[in-house]
């Protein structure tokens, strides 16, 4: 596999990846991106396993996730991935979803960094990458929306991340802000909802037995309910991530 070939899996969109409410878990999709990003990486031998023998690890810095149609049980889908790397820094990942029929179901864009596994300090691609694989797509535009902080939060809960949570690079794993953050949302507001789009920044990360506040905000912007949430480390209030969830409300 070359560096600038794109990895096709097809699926079934499976029961495990549905709600209470019959509506996808973004959760489960990005767990779909970020299986494929991992193989992906896997066969370019700068996978998760392949640097954390070298005493690194890849973290992700950004999300922006597009829901262009809503997803079944059951449904067929087609998922690509490919990489643009950019400055010899930022892995940017972008990903594609289609139906059977060809149609975009769901798109979006992450940023991975590699990280010294001591001292979290990012390092150059550069370093376990060729020269073909950092030049991939060089020129691509780095173009991903902030998120703007609200006045006040609606709600705050607190969780404290258990063995489960926690992936190989012994931190809580990107997906699960993201549920921590859904799961915030009191069932009154979310049933009738469907997901848009998705932002999302890391900032810190977390560990096991942490305790973790997600303070949220429910606004309205147009035709769409706006979620935003803060998560922090409670003991030095540091702050982990900010996710701004746009949905679609029920007609």
């Amino acid at each position: 596999m070359t560096p600038d070939s794109t990895l096709t899996r097809t699926i079934h969109f499976p029961y495990s990846g549905i709600t209470m409410f019959n509506q996808p878990k973004i959760t489960f999709v990005l767990s779909i991106f970020q299986d494929m990003a991992s193989e992906h990486a896997a066969h370019l031998k700068v996978s998760g396993f392949d640097l954390l023998e070298k005493g690194y690890k890849w973290v992700i810095a950004r999300y922006h996730i597009r829901f262009h149609s809503t997803i079944k049980w059951m449904d067929r889908l087609t998922c690509h991935t490919w990489r643009t790397p950019h400055k010899n820094l930022y892995e940017v990942r972008e990903f594609n979803v289609e139906d059977h029929q060809g149609d975009q179901i769901v798109s979006g864009s992450g940023v991975w960094i590699m990280v010294n596994n001591d001292t979290s300090r990012p390092v150059r691609l550069s370093r376990f990458m060729t020269d073909e694989m950092i030049k991939t797509q060089e020129n691509k535009t780095f173009d991903f929306p902030d998120i703007e902080e609200p006045v006040a939060y609606d709600f705050n809960t607190t969780v404290v991340p258990g063995h489960q949570d926690i992936d190989l690079n012994q931190h809580v794993n990107n997906t699960v802000y993201i549920g921590w953050a859904i799961d915030s949302i009191p069932s009154n507001h979310l049933k009738d909802l469907s997901p848009d789009s998705m932002s999302v920044i890391f900032h810190n990360q977390a560990f096991h037995g942490q305790n973790i506040s997600i303070m949220t905000h429910v606004s309205e912007r147009k035709q769409h309910v706006v979620t935003c949430h803060q998560i922090v480390e409670q003991t030095g209030e540091k702050r982990l991530a900010m996710i701004e969830i746009l949905w679609n409300k029920s007609e």
